[in-house]
């Protein structure tokens, strides 16, 4: 059966997070290579694990939230090896998220592109607002507009919906292309600060290659971002110059007791190599 885990409002920020981790995940039996009709049971049960986590918590997800999950039985079952039916992947979908002023569950907060200066809620000099937010900090987009599903061995693990794949500035810094990748569990190693596990993203399975395509380009050498990490948001920015970020804040101990980044990384284990995938179901700016 699923949990539902955490379901919480936060006033000043005006957004759910919510996230649900399954605890008693139905994994895969082991593959039979005598018995080639068992790929198609494999493909079944995947999909059956993730029907019933749509069927369970279903009020709780936004109709593009639900496609964004059948979507992700959809890749594995008919773009993945059945090798890769085993073990931990992540996909992104960006405009599945909880967008700012959103209640979470109400497609109507979710706009259809995104807005050509990435960050509505800095000022006019660059800099991060974090004094507070202005009243139109929902025009046309939001901190953490994507959705993060964790999977493993047939099912899902976890659904975050404060995440993003956008830098904090789409108009001078690399933004990561749609596709699927692979990750090496690893650290990130923040500028002037302490290093914390994170997932390495890089264009080959063995995970010696980072340069990652882009879908818009502003930084040398032109069409590709590297050194991209999956690693900690904050509350107001997503501390990203082209990563994939995760909200980490924890705000109220007495409904929290992990923050969504401790939550989502602690479903990873150090050196581990899965596919991440990201998919955009927003427009993004030219430029």
């Amino acid at each position: 059966m699923y949990t539902q885990l955490e379901w919480a409002t936060k006033d000043r920020y005006k957004y759910n997070a919510f996230k649900v981790i399954n605890v008693s995940p139905t994994h895969l039996p082991v593959y039979d290579y005598m018995n080639t009709s068992r790929l198609t049971t494999l493909k079944n049960q995947i999909n059956s694990n993730i029907a019933n986590l749509i069927n369970q918590l279903g009020s709780q997800f936004t109709t593009r939230q639900k496609n964004a999950l059948t979507e992700v039985g959809t890749i594995i079952t008919t773009q993945f090896d059945w090798l890769e039916f085993y073990g931990v992947h992540e996909f992104r979908f960006e405009g599945a998220g909880c967008y700012q002023n959103g209640n979470g569950v109400d497609d109507s907060y979710s706009p259809d592109e995104v807005s050509a200066v990435s960050v509505d809620f800095r000022n006019l000099g660059g800099n991060h607002n974090e004094a507070g937010f202005p009243s139109n900090f929902n025009d046309g987009f939001g901190l953490y507009g994507a959705m993060s599903v964790v999977y493993r061995d047939g099912d899902i693990m976890a659904v975050f919906t404060r995440a993003s794949t956008l830098p904090d500035q789409m108009e001078q810094d690399d933004t990561v292309a749609e596709g699927t990748y692979f990750f090496k569990v690893d650290f990130h190693y923040p500028p002037g600060g302490t290093s914390y596990k994170a997932l390495r993203l890089h264009v080959d399975e063995a995970c010696t290659n980072d340069q990652l395509p882009t879908a818009i380009d502003h930084v040398s050498p032109s069409g590709v971002a590297d050194s991209i990490n999956s690693h900690k948001g904050y509350i107001n920015m997503r501390g990203s110059t082209g990563c994939q970020t995760l909200q980490n804040d924890q705000f109220n101990e007495s409904i929290y007791t992990k923050s969504d980044y401790t939550n989502y990384i602690d479903l990873f284990t150090k050196g581990e190599i899965g596919k991440f995938v990201i998919r955009r179901y927003v427009t993004l700016p030219n430029a």
